[in-house]
């Protein structure tokens, strides 16, 4: 029993030695920018009762 107590002795303050090693990396301030594609529209007036916007890298696909 002696014996097991002191194997787990050092494997604590084995790892309490090895952890006190501080290699600190900063973090850099900020945030990463995001290109958002730029703001075209196309107008949506068919035969229906209704016309809007929508923006041109949208696709829209009538209802069956």
């Amino acid at each position: 029993m002696i014996k097991k107590g002191f194997i787990i002795f050092l494997m604590l303050l084995a790892g309490i030695i090895y952890s006190c090693e501080s290699h600190y990396t900063p973090k850099p301030r900020g945030y990463f920018r995001i290109d958002m594609p730029e703001k075209n529209y196309a107008h949506f007036d068919t035969s229906y009762p209704y016309a809007f916007e929508y923006p041109v890298y949208a696709y829209i696909e009538p209802s069956r």
